[in-house]
């Protein structure tokens, strides 16, 4: 028995056709190449946020070695544009101050991530009982300003700061959300 000619129009093939399936490879190459983007911003601003408790934990440390070892010790950051992993951003003197007298950019081998890092002060010092000494032009004064060291990942957000308290050395972490902002100021001290 035959079928009627509208019943075989009607069928539906069992295989897909071809612009279907250009369809198909289109939007997976859009949403690959979007997830590679969005995983690539990602894994800088996770090294920035790295970079930021690194050079925090550095900072305690030395904070620390006053009142154990009863001398000062002066931190010296070095600000700058794109620095690469292994580049010396700060020092410490004396440098039994701390277990690495030198803080270095970290690097997981393969990153190629640049940094622009800004301080307020390039250069303090730590006393006994957390006290700080500002270093400028015209000798040592008493810091009663907050220090706050910025940096962020290729000229891109977040903003990342660490804000170094001028009465008591105490150590705040901040962001800086907005799209706009690499260059100013951390509005967020909640949370890192």
């Amino acid at each position: 028995m035959t079928q009627p000619w509208f019943r075989w129009k009607h069928q539906r093939p069992d295989s897909f056709s071809l612009i279907e399936l250009l369809l198909v490879v289109a939007l997976l190459g859009i949403l690959s190449s979007w997830s590679l983007i969005t995983h690539g911003r990602n894994e800088r601003a996770a090294e920035a946020h790295a970079l930021v408790l690194e050079l925090g934990s550095w900072l305690a440390e030395i904070s620390m070695a006053p009142e154990e070892r009863n001398e000062a010790c002066t931190v010296t950051i070095q600000p700058g544009s794109n620095l690469s992993q292994g580049t010396v951003i700060g020092s410490v003197q004396p440098a039994s101050c701390a277990l690495a007298s030198q803080s270095v950019i970290p690097g997981g081998g393969r990153s190629s991530t640049r940094y622009n890092l800004g301080a307020s002060h390039t250069t303090w010092t730590y006393t006994r009982r957390g006290a700080l000494t500002l270093e400028t032009g015209s000798g040592a004064r008493s810091a009663t300003e907050d220090i706050t060291i910025r940096v962020n990942a290729e000229g891109q957000p977040p903003l990342l700061c660490l804000r170094i308290s001028g009465t008591l050395g105490l150590i705040r972490f901040g962001k800086n959300n907005d799209s706009a902002s690499t260059a100013g100021d951390c509005t967020d001290w909640s949370r890192l």
